[in-house]
């Protein structure tokens, strides 16, 4: 997939879930669900690679992942 193609991926993931979910959730929700789709990108991308500096990566990311759920 290039750069391209991934940004309109991510945008209309985004897109997706605003016009679906707006009359159903407070704004801070969609802000943090948007933020949500990024982290679960990055690990994917973790993930798939599975290198020793993802280890450290994963753990952070899912780390993130974590405290966004607490906002």
């Amino acid at each position: 997939m290039t750069p391209k193609e991934k940004a309109k991926q991510l945008y209309e993931k985004a897109e997706d879930f605003i016009y679906t979910s707006n009359a159903h959730f407070a704004e801070d929700d969609c802000e943090k669900n948007c933020a949500n789709i990024a982290v679960d990108e990055i690990l994917e991308i973790i993930r798939y690679h599975g290198t020793d500096i993802g280890k450290h990566s994963l753990k952070y990311w899912l780390d993130v992942k974590h405290e966004l759920s607490l906002l």
